[in-house]
């Protein structure tokens, strides 16, 4: 009895230790948190890896961007100021031969020599523009002075056309390089052609020549009044009073710029006739006086021309089919 007691007793004590201790842990689970912990570390790593390989393309495609945008900058830049310098290129010598040849490899060479040549095309152009004008000039002073000396009408005829030339190379030359252009390049060769006749013709034919450029001078301002009163009736609608009137302030007070003005005015507007307010006003109704200040107000001649000076200039209507070239009477 008191060995089964004593058995028990043992058991029981026996069942008290296992409860507190708990259950053995498996052999295998040391070994799988040590691998998922291994597992860890490397997704990590790989995540890493990614991530720094992802910022350094991003850098790479920084750069190469950056560096791109410079490239154009740099581009920009430098065609920029070869522009800046194609602009301060100027032709000077008439003959086409002292620009050289063609330049080989050297681009920006090439480019000034291209510029000269468009430079050339533009005065060939003006050259043509103002052939009929000088044309008409010298037939003039063959009409006014048909027994001119021979040598005297050659050097007309060579210095009407070297100052021509000149004045249409200044003029190309002042449009390619951003500046305002001259007048029309027939101006400066009909004033060569005729300060000759001036200097080495008979006092009789100088006479007859000044005679004939002051008549054509005065039917042009009465053509440029005629003009300016026309405009003015087609706007206002004057009585016959009125245009009467009119006409004879504008005879009385007309001034030399007024005549290109008038020219001007009327082949690119109509423009309202402001340059000679003073000659209009004081014939005008009150009604009249409304529709001017609105007409002035809408297309004044005195605005528009002082945004645009080059209208305040001579323009002669081109004539491309007439030659330079004169005929035998001039050069025997």
């Amino acid at each position: 009895m008191r060995k089964q007691q004593a058995i028990s007793a043992a058991l029981a004590l026996l069942a008290t230790a296992c409860v507190v201790a708990g259950p053995a842990p498996a052999a295998d689970e040391p070994r799988e948190a040590a691998v998922a912990a291994d597992n860890g570390v490397a997704d990590q790593a790989a995540t890493d890896a990614k991530q720094k390989q992802a910022e350094e393309e991003a850098r790479k495609k920084e750069a190469a961007k950056r560096e791109q945008e410079q490239v154009r900058a740099k581009a920009a830049a430098d065609a920029q100021a070869l522009q800046a310098e194609l602009r301060k290129v100027v032709v000077t010598d008439l003959d086409p031969a002292s620009d050289g040849p063609q330049p080989q490899g050297d681009q920006k060479a090439l480019q000034v020599w291209s510029r000269k040549q468009l430079i050339r095309g533009q005065a060939a152009n003006m050259e043509r523009q103002a052939a009929g004008e000088f044309r008409g000039a010298l037939e003039l002073i063959r009409q006014v002075c048909p027994d001119l000396a021979p040598e005297v009408r050659g050097q007309a005829l060579e210095a009407g056309m070297l100052a021509l030339r000149k004045a249409a190379l200044v003029t190309a030359n002042a449009q390619f390089s951003g500046g305002q252009p001259g007048g029309m390049p027939s101006v400066p060769g009909i004033e060569a052609a005729f300060a000759v006749i001036r200097s080495r013709a008979a006092p009789e034919q100088v006479a007859a020549l000044d005679a004939e450029i002051s008549a054509q001078a005065a039917r042009c301002r009465r053509n440029a009044q005629t003009l300016t009163l026309a405009a003015i009736d087609a706007e206002l609608k004057l009585s016959a009073s009125q245009r009467v009137a009119i006409a004879a302030a504008l005879e009385r007070a007309w001034q030399d710029p007024w005549t290109v003005a008038a020219f001007n005015a009327a082949s690119a507007g109509p423009f309202a006739p402001d340059y000679a307010a003073d000659c209009i006003l004081p014939s005008l109704t009150p009604r009249q006086r409304e529709a001017w200040t609105a007409w002035c107000s809408e297309s004044s001649w005195k605005a528009v021309s002082s945004r645009n000076p080059h209208m305040l200039r001579r323009h002669v209507q081109g004539h491309a089919g007439i030659s330079l070239q004169a005929d035998e009477w001039w050069r025997n």
